[in-house]
């Protein structure tokens, strides 16, 4: 087996949006990466790499979590063969910053590869899932996403829907998401207008009477197929931005969702089975799938497919650190002068931290 490499890189979302090979990303995504680097280190199996700014830091860090995780720095990528990387994401920006580091290419995904899952990637995957988990179960589900281009057309599909989502194509955590509670004012037109011109379209979602934030968690690879590898259960605002996750052993997660909604684990399968012939052909690494239990009349139904993360997640984040670390607790990302519970280092200039709270 080789060995791995783990590399944060948190505004892969955004990089993907761009569609070229260079991003300059925003100070917060850049902070982001540079606060929270090491919570690779909690995804990265054993006698695994991750990448860091310093290195020798980094390694008395994850020395004192217990974390057997060995910690490199940009110098040494040049030397590193015969391994696999596992990023946050891919995206064309990554691959040239690797190979400007010296990264071996053969290491690292072809533009012809990066292009299918720059496609996947876009939010219109969540219409083709929701359409296959339809045929893979033989009944509908919730109503399907809209994808329109043109802002009329938005504007006249949000006055019919009020309060629905709109949601650029590459975007992550929340952003780039607009609720559409003011539909025909100037601030949701000039929104609207600037979502297209940047990325072509936008996918327009009808709201539910949400009961339930959770998502499934995946790994694809050649060898494998598809395979689950988590549950995750959490809370997001109203512009659908994530707050916080809750970390506990698999059957307690699972609990949290088959309590409210006895048919998780027949969706479960047919999305592996869905994932598996939509998806696993063409990507390897993890992926999460977000979905929603919601209130149907009297009764709660669940959204198969509020979106297809093509990438490591959060939820991901807190589904291993309560199966491989058996933690217990309220996950978050906090800024570091409110921290009380640090699951990451401060360091100099550090503002952000990941920390989780025993909730008993």
């Amino acid at each position: 087996m080789k060995r791995k490499l783990y590399i944060f890189n948190p505004e892969n979302d955004m990089a993907l949006g761009c569609g070229k090979d260079s991003y300059n990303a925003p100070k917060w995504a850049l902070q982001w990466r540079h606060d929270l680097e090491l919570l690779a280190g909690y995804l990265a199996s054993e006698g695994s790499m991750v990448l860091a700014r310093d290195a020798q830091a980094a390694q008395r860090w994850l020395d004192s979590r217990h974390l057997e995780v060995e910690a490199i720095d940009a110098s040494m990528l040049h030397a590193l063969r015969d391994i696999e990387i596992v990023p946050w994401g891919w995206s064309m920006p990554l691959c040239k910053e690797l190979a400007l580091a010296g990264m071996h290419r053969s290491l690292l995904p072809s533009p012809e590869e990066m292009a299918t899952v720059r496609d996947l990637a876009h939010r219109r995957t969540s219409i083709t899932v929701h359409e296959a988990m339809r045929q893979e179960m033989n009944r509908d589900f919730s109503p399907i996403p809209v994808e329109l281009d043109n802002s009329s057309d938005v504007l006249q599909w949000a006055l019919a829907h009020p309060g629905c989502y709109i949601k650029t194509p590459w975007s992550g955590s929340g952003r780039g998401v607009y609720r559409a509670i003011d539909a025909g004012t100037e601030q949701f037109e000039r929104w609207c207008a600037g979502a297209i011109a940047r990325q072509g379209s936008v996918l327009c979602e009808e709201a539910l009477d949400k009961v339930l934030d959770f998502a499934l968690e995946y790994h694809c690879d050649a060898a494998n197929g598809c395979q689950f590898a988590g549950y995750s259960v959490f809370k997001s605002d109203e512009q659908s931005q994530y707050g916080c996750g809750i970390v506990d052993q698999p059957s307690a997660l699972r609990h949290a969702i088959a309590s409210l909604y006895s048919g998780i684990d027949a969706v479960n399968e047919a999305m592996r089975r869905v994932i598996e012939r939509l998806i696993a052909p063409h990507y390897s690494g993890y992926l999460g799938v977000d979905m929603l239990l919601y209130r149907k009349g009297g009764a709660i139904d669940i959204d198969p497919c509020v979106e297809v993360n093509l990438r490591c997640t959060m939820g991901l984040v807190t589904s291993m650190l309560g199966e491989r670390h058996a933690m217990r607790g309220t996950f978050s990302i906090v800024p570091a002068s409110d921290a009380t519970h640090a699951l990451t280092p401060i360091y100099k200039n550090t503002r952000h931290v990941a920390q989780i709270k025993d909730e008993g």
